[in-house]
């Protein structure tokens, strides 16, 4: 055996010494270094043996050797089944995101559509999060966009209501979606139960992917009416039938009707860089797909040890659908299928199809995986251009790992908020971007100076000797704004400078005109520089002010939205959720509530004669 490596020895003997103390269960191990980090966590079905192979350093990648090289402590976690070991390796690594272990970057839910429960007439609406509310649920979908324009055709063709309870109990007209023929009004009574139990049923057809005979029965109601000479009511059935074949049109390759839900994932490589392409299909129809970049790949790393990881974690995150296609067997098939199927409570099979409609169906996929590499490594290559040049402009030594964005926004001084966006190498890295609510009385919201050095305030406060779990530090941060927005950034960190060193600073200031090509740089430095307008940096730094810019805006009208919404009856003492919805619904207002009497206040389920006499006094104390 050749000699060991220099720095390999102490890992090495660490190692030695907590392999003897394990025993051959199932379970999952954790790798630490001498601070207690955690480097990599592992699955094994016996222990001992799986924790002992690491003691073969000369059959380890040299990334493998550089982690056996930080070990200090070996843990474990025991588990009765290697499955039970599986579905415990994926949550932990979705907590801890260890360094050695592949990751899947910056997920997000699926929006869902879904028909409410319990209710008469249910509801259509939009759902993100956990499906707890009572309903049924069809999707997911791929994106935003897929869903609104689903969502949107489906209030043409089976014109469901998509108000809110509260709005649909107390409507005495019918609302705008009636007159343009997106509703049926059951609020007012201008659908039966019976008419609107059919087009429910309609509803659900259409997720299981039977067009074919919705689109027969929408076409023999056009022909009918037209004869009895209804010719608004039958070109009202002929939008309809046009609505639902567009929508088909656009669901690109679809499955037979006959197809169950699946899932299909397809991964294009290209070195260490790696896009896994997963699209959705339910009943045969296609609901969009989406573009996945885990990180910490290495190029020892095969594929199906690749996609073995991104599997699982993805769907720690995301319901399983009964079948998924794959252009790569992932390793564990066996014991894969077995821990999801033993998550969702009912059978999940993997499969690499060989021929047929999935075969092209996965092909379509494979190659939008393909294309959606080679333009993520564009945009890579990109960013990683910028950052040099940026590096370069102002004269620093060191390469530039991280940058930040700052801007303010807010109304009139209402709802103010401070943002922080951050990009690397990679580009924007939206899991580490931060809002900051300003709720100092001492800051004067209509003065973005004393926002902006508040802002920066706050993120730097603590960042005197970085603590495990804080944010890295910036190398540069770019301000939205001029001199001023500059001077009160390079103050503060003048007067924390000896605690460490201060980023770099670049503010950037929109022309004469805000036109886009004109705007002016202020440097730390002191000097002054507009870039050219055919320049790749001033498009990269452009493309910094303007996400920070969309996620202040963002943020401020999602707080002012928040607000609107809430109601006069959440300040009064003893009135939680339930009460405040009891009492809405009773008087259809708060202004109803205000001007009740107490013994009608009384009335209202929930409330007390103490609670209604609180509630009348509260509002017409002197």
């Amino acid at each position: 055996m050749p000699k060991i490596p220099m720095g390999l020895e102490e890992g090495l003997k660490n190692l030695g010494f907590y392999t003897k103390r394990l025993k051959d269960n199932p379970g999952v191990y954790f790798f630490k270094n001498d601070k207690d980090q955690i480097l990599y966590i592992g699955k094994a079905k016996r222990l001992k043996k799986r924790v002992k192979s690491y003691l073969r350093w000369d059959n380890l990648p040299v990334r493998k050797q550089r982690m056996i090289a930080q070990l200090a402590t070996v843990e474990v976690s025991l588990t009765t089944t290697e499955t039970e070991a599986l579905l415990l390796e994926v949550n932990l690594i979705k907590k801890h995101r260890p360094p050695y272990n592949i990751l899947l970057k910056d997920d997000k839910s699926f929006p869902y559509i879904q028909l409410t429960g319990g209710h008469m007439y249910p509801r259509l609406k939009i759902y993100r999060g956990t499906r707890k509310d009572p309903g049924e649920y069809f999707g997911p979908f791929a994106s935003g966009t897929a869903v609104n324009e689903t969502y949107e055709t489906l209030q043409k063709v089976f014109l469901l209501r998509t108000c809110s309870d509260n709005i649909f109990l107390y409507r005495t007209r019918p609302c705008l979606l009636y007159d343009i023929k997106r509703c049926s009004a059951p609020c007012v009574e201008k659908i039966s139960e019976k008419k609107y139990t059919h087009l429910l049923k309609d509803v659900k057809k259409f997720f299981k992917g039977k067009t074919k005979s919705l689109q027969e029965n929408l076409a023999k109601e056009m022909i009918e009416a037209s004869r009895q000479r209804h010719y608004e009511k039958a070109a009202a059935f002929r939008d309809r039938i046009a609505s639902l074949t567009k929508i088909q049109e656009h669901q690109a390759i679809n499955l037979p009707s006959s197809t169950q839900n699946l899932h299909i994932h397809a991964l294009s490589r290209q070195h260490n860089k790696v896009c896994i392409q997963v699209a959705f299909y339910q009943a045969g129809q296609h609901f969009g797909s989406r573009s996945y970049f885990p990180i910490q790949i290495h190029e020892d790393m095969t594929n199906e040890e690749v996609f073995s990881a991104f599997l699982m974690q993805f769907y720690e995150r995301h319901q399983p659908p009964k079948h998924i296609l794959t252009s790569i067997e992932p390793m564990f098939k066996q014991l894969a299928e077995e821990a999801l199927t033993e998550s969702t409570k009912f059978k999940v099979d993997i499969s690499v199809p060989k021929s047929g409609v999935k075969k092209q169906a996965l092909d379509l996929v494979l190659k939008n995986a393909i294309y959606a590499l080679q333009e993520h490594l564009k945009e890579k290559t990109f960013y990683q251009k910028a950052l040099i040049e940026l590096q370069n402009l102002l004269n620093m030594d060191k390469a530039i790992l991280r940058i930040e964005a700052y801007d303010n926004s807010h109304l009139m001084g209402t709802h103010p908020y401070g943002v922080m966006i951050v990009a690397d190498d990679q580009g924007f890295k939206k899991s580490a971007y931060r809002k900051f609510h300003i709720k100092d009385p001492s800051v004067k919201t209509n003065d973005d100076y004393a926002m902006m050095r508040h802002v920066i305030q706050r993120r730097f406060k603590f960042s005197g000797e970085k603590k495990e779990g804080e944010e890295a530090l910036p190398n540069v941060i770019l301000i939205d704004g001029g001199l001023g927005q500059l001077g009160v950034v390079r103050s503060f960190f003048k007067e924390i400078s000896p605690k460490f060193q201060a980023p770099r600073i670049l503010a950037i200031a929109k022309g004469p005109k805000r036109n886009a090509g004109e705007e002016t740089f202020y440097f730390d430095t002191g000097e002054v520089l507009k870039l050219p307008k055919d320049s790749s940096l001033l498009f990269f730094l452009q493309r910094l002010r303007d996400e920070s810019h969309r996620f202040a805006i963002t943020t401020h009208r999602q707080k002012r939205d928040k607000d609107i919404k809430k109601s006069i009856l959440d300040s009064i003492p003893g009135i939680g959720a339930k009460r405040k919805k009891a009492l809405l619904l009773h008087f259809g207002s708060a202004k109803g509530v205000m001007n009740a009497a107490a013994i009608d206040l009384k009335a209202v389920e929930g409330v007390s004669k103490f609670m209604a006499q609180a509630i009348y006094d509260y509002f017409h104390e002197s």
